[in-house]
């Protein structure tokens, strides 16, 4: 009894693996490329012997392996690189911007973040200046802001190029240590290892306080850490309409 047994859960057990190994792979696009990355508008980058290149949903090439290095497509254009040089083409593979930059980003709102020697401008979809190279780091727009680096300290600007927050010093502490994207209404800042959010004109919706934040998400509720003692981390959860406490909870930090 127990060798029928036996039997009868290897045989299952073989049918199972034969038909989970016959399930178990169904390409969309056959192995054949040294890199991938993913799908964006419709494209994805590939790169064989070196180059990159654009495939459609099906595999078949949009745009034929030829770049040293590519980025995915974003209104419309893709950053692309040749002979040391970025530049920008459409999805026929034409330039629209021809390679002439050290480094470069995607286009965010319009604009794009090029770098020229050891400083980060914005160009338009023209390839013209909106803003000229003056940065130390620079990063993309969203909701009309974009944080940039001058000597070690943030503030943030808006398209024309204006400071809507200055990266200098005051009499006591330096502005921001560090300044992270806008989203719903909020800046998270840090000061002295110390984060907290100020709004888009700079002033201070809640002092910097928290070993560590989060941004506030469609609920309106972001994650701030206070370390209680020890190993041990305290999590609250702020809501950012009344700007009170509304969940506490600890765990055993990892650090």
């Amino acid at each position: 009894m127990t060798r029928l047994l036996y039997i009868l859960i290897f045989s299952t057990l073989l049918f199972f693996r034969s038909v989970s190994a016959e399930a178990e792979i169904q390409y969309a696009i056959k192995p054949q490329f040294d890199s991938v990355r993913h799908f964006s508008k419709g494209l994805a980058r590939v790169k064989i012997g070196g180059k990159w290149g654009y495939i459609d949903k099906t595999g078949e090439y949009v745009i034929k392996p030829r770049f040293e290095d590519a980025g995915p497509f974003l209104e419309g254009m893709a950053n692309v690189k040749n002979r040391n040089k970025w530049g920008y083409i459409d999805k026929t593979g034409e330039y629209v911007i021809k390679p002439q930059f050290d480094s470069v980003w995607s286009f965010f709102e319009g604009l794009a973040h090029v770098k020229i020697g050891n400083k980060w401008g914005y160009i338009d979809r023209t390839g013209n200046y909106a803003i000229k190279p003056q940065f130390d780091s620079a990063m993309f727009f969203s909701e009309g802001l974009a944080v940039v680096e001058i000597e070690g300290k943030k503030g943030v600007i808006d398209k024309t190029g204006n400071y809507i927050i200055n990266p200098q010093f005051d009499s006591v502490y330096p502005q921001f240590d560090s300044v992270r994207h806008f989203s719903k209404g909020f800046f998270i800042v840090e000061i002295e290892g110390k984060w907290g959010y100020i709004d888009r004109t700079g002033n201070y919706i809640i002092k910097p306080q928290f070993d560590s934040v989060g941004r506030f998400f469609e609920v309106f509720l972001a994650p701030v850490e206070i370390v209680a003692s020890g190993d041990i981390s305290t999590w609250r959860l702020l809501r950012n309409d009344f700007l009170q406490f509304v969940a506490q909870f600890g765990f055993k930090s990892r650090r």
